[in-house]
């Protein structure tokens, strides 16, 4: 652990946590950290790096800009924590460095459990501070519990509140302020939560992420953050006394290649009432929940700065892609819902106004489908009917249909995954085709833990938005609830090929709760079931079992609390 010898100093504040960044710079890294004494001339002159502790503004600053200002200038460095954005102001610093100010950025959305998570998007400029020694993923800023708002303006506040954010205000107006970490939304185009200010020799450090203000646990992984990022910080800093820049070594930008990959799709971000985060934010909890692929369901295209939301989000973890959720408001009598011709445009080129509509007539359904199925295909998607709450896409050339589950708000159990005797089935009976999918509102962190529905996709080539989209048509998919790992192949063909004759079907499922039933249908129905015995890996080889079957073979596995829903094998 290389913990550059720098000089600290701070001070008490009268309305600080009892937590402090000093205290664990202290305990936990042996640093020489010392109270500052404003009764004594020259009180800068023996430091290396001001930390003004989080929410420690005070007046001591302005009487004594001056020489703050010569302290920085001369070499210094003010490192700025996490302040109140209620009480922020700016007066302590020289007019070099603008008017920035905070606002607050977190707040409950569709019920107190879902908040809006604040998290740093690592900017080319930043790179090095977050890469070096520690590669710190944006996954470790997920899914913080931190204890915060333990003070009040006038007085400690004992009791204070657990906040599941990295922070709770985003810096503004912060030019001429170089960003490291950004931050931006529906309503803050741009804003920052770690940015610098090089001033003559020294630098203004600002990190507004937050510091637990009362003590935590050892084993917490907001600590576990902050361990790993105190020393990229402290290198950091040391780089710039001596005059050199860190640097991070280069980290790829494409998911490496899989057997198959696990994919979301129907994220909703920010641009949607019940979303509670960010692109940015969304991609990281991605990366915790282990998911590859992610298709964004865009509502409303108008908060939006085109695909450049996205681009920055992605990189050798996770790879986000554009789509948009065609919600049409139905409100023609016999109607289920007011919504019940949802459709997906997944991989489109472009988003469009056109068919986020109210329609008022049957009549006007059928012209209102078609050329929502027309716009996919002229710019470069697949369709999807999303969890239909009519049969309406039997009439319809969709590219793809949710499979058939009961209680997409709360999560499904496995039996709502059994389809013998389906509309679906029936279809496929027929001799059409069309690829089985899943997807369900997730709209936000907590929304990811709550039920995470997802498919397993297999690529032909590298993963970007045209293999997706072709993988999507080819009905390369695996549909799965709770399931960690599965590969299906029939001899070298997989789920949703057409294949020449039978061979045997070799299965390969992890599951974190116990395996509990196999189930093989044909265009006829269930025609094999047989019972697991319990353990959460199935490798298995089905040959014998095939014989008889007719027009097409699918598979049903499921677990105590998981299923997984390969597409059919095609036969002749």
């Amino acid at each position: 652990m290389n913990i550059p010898p720098l000089r600290f100093g701070t001070w008490p504040h009268w309305f600080q946590g009892k937590s402090k960044i000093t205290d664990r710079l202290r305990e936990k890294f042996g640093c020489n950290v010392k109270t500052i004494d404003f009764k004594r001339r020259g009180y800068l002159d023996d430091i290396d790096v001001l930390v003004l502790e989080q929410n420690g503004l005070d007046d001591y600053f302005e009487n004594n800009a001056d020489y703050l200002h010569h302290f920085i200038a001369n070499g210094g460095i003010c490192w700025i924590m996490h302040q109140d954005y209620e009480r922020w102001h700016t007066d302590f610093l020289p007019d070099e460095a603008g008017r920035p100010c905070l606002v607050k950025r977190y707040f409950n959305t569709i019920s107190p459990r879902h908040k809006s998570y604040l998290l740093p998007l690592v900017e080319p400029a930043g790179v090095g501070l977050f890469g070096t020694p520690n590669a710190i993923d944006s996954s470790e800023f997920v899914y913080w519990s931190v204890p915060g708002n333990s003070f009040g303006t006038c007085a400690p506040n004992e009791g204070g509140d657990f906040i599941r954010s990295t922070a709770t205000s985003c810096i503004v107006n912060y030019q001429p302020w170089q960003v490291l970490g950004s931050y931006r939304d529906g309503c803050v185009d741009d804003g920052a939560l770690v940015a610098r200010l090089r001033y003559v020799k020294g630098m203004f450090f600002w990190n507004q992420l937050l510091f637990p203000e009362l003590r935590h646990t050892e084993d917490d992984r907001c600590l576990a953050f902050w361990d790993r990022y105190i020393i990229n910080a402290l290198n950091y800093f040391a780089d710039l006394r001596t005059g050199k820049e860190t640097v991070a070594p280069p980290k790829p930008k494409k998911l490496p290649k899989k057997n198959n990959y696990r994919m979301i799709v129907h994220l909703h971000s920010l641009d949607w009432y019940g979303a509670d985060a960010a692109p940015a934010a969304i991609a990281a909890a991605m990366k915790f929940h282990n998911f590859d692929i992610g298709v964004f369901s865009v509502k409303d295209t108008r908060p939006l700065h085109d695909f450049a939301d996205i681009e920055p989000c992605c990189d050798d973890r996770v790879l986000l892609l554009p789509g948009q959720e065609f919600h049409p408001f139905n409100w023609q009598a016999g109607s289920k819902g007011h919504n019940d011709f949802h459709i997906l445009a997944l991989g489109t080129t472009r988003y469009t106004t056109d068919f986020t509509q109210s329609l008022f007539d049957r009549t006007e359904i059928d012209h209102y489908i078609r050329r929502a199925i027309a716009f996919i295909r002229e710019n470069g998607g697949a369709c999807a009917a999303t969890h239909p709450t009519e049969d309406f896409w039997l009439d319809y050339d969709l590219d793809a249909v949710d499979v058939a589950f009961r209680g997409y708000i709360k999560p499904p159990q496995p039996e709502n995954f059994r389809l013998a005797g389906s509309a679906l089935d029936r279809h496929l009976g027929s001799g059409k085709r069309i690829a089985m999918l899943t997807s369900v509102d997730m709209w936000g962190l907590q929304r990811l833990r709550e039920n995470p529905l997802f498919s397993f996709i297999y690529l032909d080539g590298e993963p970007s938005r045209e293999t997706v989209v072709a993988a999507i048509k080819a009905r390369h998919l695996m549909p799965a609830w709770n399931i960690d790992r599965a590969d299906v192949r029939m001899g070298k063909f997989r789920p949703g090929d057409a294949v020449p004759a039978l061979s045997p079907i070799k299965l390969s499922v992890n599951s974190p709760t116990p395996l509990r039933e196999l189930r093989v249908c044909d265009k006829n129905g269930l025609f094999y079931s047989e019972a697991l015995d319990g353990q959460n890996e199935l490798l298995r080889e089905l040959s014998s079992e095939l014989c008889g079957a007719q027009g097409f073979i699918r598979l049903e596995i499921e677990a105590a609390a998981g299923a997984l829903l390969p597409n059919p094998f095609y036969l002749p």
